[in-house]
């Protein structure tokens, strides 16, 4: 027969144990209530997770069931941040559930868990161009105008880009699914005009398209990209009206340069409405190292009530004195051209010859221009 233990000892070894097992005792760690959340494609979530451990154990986060692209980062021993910003593909027409479990672990076989819906819901819109309403050329810089072209539209995968007016020679390329690449190379022509205008469209097959006008300045056209020096000033003044006498309508103009000298200066001149191909003729430079060169438009013998001249002027530096690649020429006026009347000698007085854009006496009959088109342009008498 076993001997049993004192009375004293079995107390003494049930309160050893008690204070052992005390001793070991783990309390589970509990996370803070989490409710569903909704999220909307196109806008972001960012959601607060907070856990407790009355033991003071450094806790370990982690989740599961969440859609391609959430992240839970632990930012603190008690703390972690869920972040998702769903794409399209992430939900179907009327939302997409996700059942997502966080749990907060303490290392000592103590955890705890919450368990949530995460709804993820389509945005209905229209596209949206991401692009500013004009850009720059700098052709002093680039010969080439390059441009991304994104579009944003939330709620489809794939979105249709169009050129829908363009100067001549521009072309758009695909390069993604929302996106692509205008590229335009202005010609030795175009560059004689300053401001130009692309539209493009984007089309998602379920709303009408979406246009966005794009307006380019061309700076600098007068210079070939990666050139040192600047193109010839030239300063010049209409001259009034005259009648035609020997020698042609005489065109003035001072022409300088920073960088170098001027070695010709053009005028370039068309009689009557201005549409058809201008004339060239070179002007004289006054003296040797004088910035005023002078010339005269041989136009024909005007009508009996004159005929208007249109002209502009280019001047040509010599920035590059071993060859012809980076001089530089300018264009005077830099869009349009200036415009003057000749008449016949011994002709009437007080005839003035009009434009060719008559009538335009009233606000009825004037014909539609662009803003700043003044080229070309007179007021007789009482043009208005």
């Amino acid at each position: 027969m076993t001997p049993l233990l004192p009375r004293a000892a079995l107390c003494a070894l049930a309160a050893a144990l008690a204070a052992g097992a005390c001793g070991d005792d783990n309390h589970p760690p509990s996370l803070g209530i989490l409710l569903d959340q909704q999220v909307v494609v196109g806008d972001s979530l960012s959601l607060v997770v907070t856990a407790k451990d009355d033991d003071g154990d450094k806790l370990d986060f982690s989740a599961k069931g969440l859609p391609p692209g959430a992240q839970l980062t632990q930012r603190a021993p008690s703390e972690a941040v869920l972040s998702y910003s769903p794409v399209i593909t992430d939900t179907q027409p009327g939302g997409t559930r996700y059942d997502v479990t966080i749990e907060a672990s303490d290392g000592r076989g103590g955890v705890a868990r919450q368990r949530f819906g995460l709804i993820v819901f389509p945005a209905f819109g229209v596209p949206s161009f991401e692009l500013p309403s004009g850009v720059v050329l700098n052709l002093a810089d680039t010969d080439d105008l390059e441009l991304f072209v994104t579009v944003k539209d939330d709620d489809d995968t794939d979105v249709e880009i169009d050129l829908d007016e363009a100067p001549d020679g521009a072309t758009l390329e695909r390069r993604g699914a929302k996106s692509a690449l205008l590229h335009w190379r202005p010609s030795d022509a175009q560059r004689e005009v300053a401001v130009y205008r692309a539209i493009l469209s984007a089309h998602d097959g379920a709303h009408a398209p979406v246009t966005h006008v794009l307006t380019i300045v061309l700076l600098h056209a007068e210079k070939q990209a990666g050139c040192a020096g600047t193109p010839p000033t030239v300063r010049h003044t209409v001259p009034a009206d005259a009648a035609l006498a020997a020698g042609g309508f005489p065109i003035e103009v001072e022409a300088t340069d920073l960088d170098s000298v001027v070695q010709g200066v053009t005028v370039h001149w068309a009689v009557g409405d201005g549409t058809g191909a201008f004339q060239a003729a070179l002007l004289s430079r006054e003296a040797q190292g004088s910035p005023v060169w002078r010339g005269a438009v041989d136009v024909p013998a005007p009508a009996a009530g004159g005929e208007p001249v249109h002209y502009y002027l280019t001047a040509t530096d010599n920035d590059d004195p071993t060859g012809t690649d980076c001089d530089q020429t300018s264009r005077t006026p830099k869009s349009g051209f200036f415009t003057a009347a000749v008449y016949p000698a011994g002709g009437a007085d007080g005839v003035c010859a009009d434009d060719g854009s008559e009538p335009d006496q009233d606000a009825a009959s004037a014909p539609k221009v662009k803003p700043g088109t003044i080229a070309g342009r007179r007021l007789c008498g009482a043009d208005t």
